[in-house]
């Protein structure tokens, strides 16, 4: 494992962090093993006062729990069922975090049962399913997702600074020598931004999900906030991927690290912003599928693969256009549309502009539909210089 140095910066004093938390939430201090359902987040404004369940957040794509202080004890595990969006996980707290258990946000293991999607961790991705009899496998979910048949994702994505927050993809289902392999789901997302002093003689975990010999899931998302980043050599915080699956990213904001423990990857580390930064700022380049064919996507679609939940349905799969509106990105960057079955071959299909600046821009991709649940997912990137 990498390790984190320790007093990386100058051992100045300084006063709390300003971290917009009301503290509705509460303490958060579990007593024993305990699963965090999101789904009981009622839906808001992540500012709203909570009551103890957090706020959904579908214009930040976040669970927002706003806490007094959080305190795991050792032995304690603190996991999380999904939300029906599967969105990341926000604490933001008032005084100081002490993680002397563990915060768990890894995937889910591939499935022994072949041809089933394995869940990812809060705001992660999917893993493929294997061949089943005559079924044919899937890729694996999310921007990095697994390509089908071959596992491994095809490329990292996100930012150093883990803004926005966002999780690990699912590695891609397949055959291997007459085998099927199934894939874990993609490693969850977190932020941890205290006012105090965040101490981690326990484990922050977010690991892509254990799969087989074919591919994996890539590790998640940790970003920790802090006036003080502490903690023993006993310390681990890890999101690694799975198999052959990529590392996720870690980052740690503190105006003092006196953290001695053990970092997979290595974090990225810095001083916090002042005020520290919690969200995307409003000029950041933001871009989303908004019509299939004649349908219009909701804001907030949840890709379910069960019916009738479906974001949208189509009764052909003769060609239809994909709209997707951007805002602040310049008009060449490259955007492309990834097109997941829950069984079959993955695609991508390039989107052209048409119409708009770098302010509002409108594209357009075609595709052909392929027969049953598929997963759509637009992305954009800067062209190589």
């Amino acid at each position: 494992m990498g390790l984190v140095l320790v007093l990386l910066f100058s051992s100045a004093a300084y006063g709390q962090l300003t971290i917009p938390s009301d503290g509705s939430d509460g303490a958060f201090s579990p007593a024993a093993n305990v699963t965090v359902d999101l789904g009981l987040a009622p839906t808001g404004t992540w500012d709203q006062p909570g009551s103890g369940a957090g706020v959904y957040d579908p214009a930040k794509w976040a669970v927002v729990f706003k806490f007094t202080e959080v305190s795991i004890p050792s032995g304690v595990t603190v996991r999380f069922a999904n939300h029906p969006a599967n969105p990341p996980v926000v604490w933001l707290v008032q005084g100081n975090v002490n993680i002397a258990g563990s915060v768990n946000l890894s995937g889910e293991a591939a499935s022994p049962h072949a041809g089933v999607l394995s869940q990812a961790g809060p705001g992660g991705f999917r893993g493929g399913s294997g061949v089943i009899s005559q079924t044919p496998a899937s890729a694996g979910f999310g921007p990095g997702g697994g390509v089908y048949f071959e596992g491994k994702g095809t490329f990292t994505y996100g930012n150093v600074q883990i803004v926005p927050l966002i999780g690990g993809s699912g590695g891609g289902g397949g055959d291997w020598l007459g085998n099927t392999r199934d894939c874990g789901g993609g490693g969850g997302a977190i932020l941890i931004a205290a006012g105090g002093t965040v101490t981690v003689n326990g484990s922050i975990i977010a690991d892509g999900g254990a799969s087989q010999d074919l591919g994996g899931p890539s590790g998640g998302a940790i970003r920790v906030i802090g006036n003080t980043f502490a903690g023993s050599t006993a310390g681990r915080i890890s999101a690694v991927g799975s198999a052959s699956g990529d590392a996720g990213r870690i980052r740690l904001e503190a105006n003092t690290v006196t953290f001695s423990g053990a970092s997979q990857p290595v974090a990225s580390i810095a001083t916090p912003a002042s005020p520290p930064l919690i969200w995307p700022p409003q000029t950041a380049p933001t871009i989303k599928i908004v019509k299939v064919g004649e349908q219009d996507v909701s804001d907030d679609p949840n890709a379910s693969f069960s019916f009738p939940e479906q974001d949208v349905t189509l009764s052909t799969t003769t060609a239809v256009s994909v709209r997707i509106a951007a805002s602040n990105m310049p008009t060449d960057w490259n955007v492309v549309l990834r097109v997941v079955p829950r069984v079959g071959q993955d695609f991508t299909a390039a989107a052209t502009l048409v119409s708009g600046n770098e302010a509002a821009s409108e594209w357009e991709a075609q595709i052909n539909p392929p027969v049953g649940f598929a997963a759509l997912q637009v992305r954009a990137n800067k062209p190589a210089p």
